[in-house]
């Protein structure tokens, strides 16, 4: 999945049937009043906007979380209903916390 330097914040996403998506996210500025992510590989985002967390890009996105979780929820994510990448596919991703320490 990847790797980060310790004291990074990050999160993993897995899972997810859109292979493009999984990966590792690297906190890389703040949107939203949340943390902002950013894929380590494939420059797509993980953020909050509009009422939701999303993964993606500027409207294109993969999928969403209708949470107001102050951080990336771990379940609950669907394919985004608008902006849609034709890309998504299910299984929707499982996202979690990731510990970093450098490669």
């Amino acid at each position: 999945m990847g790797c980060c330097c310790s004291g990074e914040a990050a999160y993993g996403v897995s899972l997810a049937g859109c292979d493009r998506v999984n990966g590792v996210y690297v906190q890389s500025g703040s949107y939203g009043g949340r943390a902002m992510f950013t894929h380590r590989e494939h420059g797509l985002n993980l953020w909050y906007n509009d009422g939701e967390w999303r993964i993606g890009g500027t409207r294109d996105y993969y999928y969403v979380n209708k949470s107001d979780d102050d951080n990336p929820p771990i379940t609950g994510w669907i394919i985004a209903d608008s902006y849609c990448n034709s890309d998504a596919t299910s299984p929707c991703p499982t996202v979690s916390r990731k510990l970093c320490t450098c490669c």
